[in-house]
């Protein structure tokens, strides 16, 4: 499944999630839940739990000014995933991260929302050209 958010996010602050409003691809069943669509964006991607999944973001970003370090992350249920953040030291344009990680919720009994969220400085999330703000992958890999 691919979430995307279509217009730019500005003033993300350190702790934030960023907003997901469309779709992109859709094959997740029951398993992946994408929440968000246009005119009412969502934050939360819900995951089933008792699974294995490989998560990839994409972000188009920049400080919201002047010169900053800027990191995204993954969390699960609200708490950071280790190994999930892209870091990037004094940035003044535009970057573009990206990251892949395994989100194991095996030992979970309840779903378990994943978010994207900015981990430091406030960020913004910038569509250029045709380089979208943020995109989710996320593939159920094993159960």
């Amino acid at each position: 499944s691919i979430a995307r958010t279509q217009g730019s996010q500005n003033g993300v602050s350190n702790g934030s999630a960023v907003l997901f409003d469309t779709v992109l691809v859709g094959h997740g069943g029951s398993d992946i839940t994408f929440t968000g669509t246009t005119g009412s964006p969502s934050s939360n991607i819900v995951l089933a739990p008792g699974n294995m999944y490989w998560v990839n973001y994409q972000v188009h970003i920049k400080p919201s000014s002047g010169t900053q370090n800027i990191s995204v992350s993954l969390a699960k249920n609200s708490s950071g995933i280790n190994g999930s953040m892209s870091t990037w030291d004094s940035v003044s344009n535009l970057i573009n991260p990206g990251m892949s990680i395994i989100v194991d919720t095996t030992g979970d009994t309840d779903p378990v929302t994943l978010t994207l969220i900015c981990s430091q400085s406030t960020i913004d999330f910038v569509l250029d050209n045709s380089a979208l703000p943020a995109v989710v992958n996320i593939m159920k890999i094993s159960t």
